[in-house]
């Protein structure tokens, strides 16, 4: 970030005298048992019980993951309407909100079991090359 997109990832919101955090981890293939249809085509090829193996093996994943101060509004999207979504000021919120962590994603027309592999290696040698032991 520079001083014209810095951010404040630590932000929290006041919601009923509650203070939550603002940005939070954004699970691009959903997390929940549900998989909505349009996943269940990208992910495994219509193919459900497929799509459920690949809930158990892959959601939670480093891969997977990414942050927004927008989850709740992405929710269960399919991974376009993700990338693509926008706010009431027409402003990017989706993957393309200018996050370096959601650059490749915004470049990304679907997301797949080897996008989730490929990118968790990504970000594992990222990790180990930043922390080394």
């Amino acid at each position: 970030m520079t001083n014209e997109t810095w951010t404040d990832l630590w932000e929290q919101n006041d919601y009923g005298g509650k203070k939550v955090f603002k940005w939070t981890i954004e699970h691009i293939f959903p997390e929940g048992k549900n998989i909505p249809d349009k996943w269940v085509d990208m992910i495994a090829a219509g193919d459900r019980n497929l799509a459920n193996e690949y809930l158990e093996q892959y959601v939670h994943k480093i891969g997977n993951l990414t942050v927004t101060g927008y989850n709740s509004t992405l929710s269960n999207l399919s991974f376009v309407e993700k990338r693509d979504r926008l706010n009431a000021q027409k402003l990017y919120v989706g993957y393309k909100n200018g996050l370096e962590i959601n650059k490749e994603l915004a470049e990304k027309d679907a997301w797949t079991v080897q996008d989730i592999i490929d990118r968790t290696d990504e970000l594992v040698e990222m990790l180990l090359d930043m922390y080394k032991l």
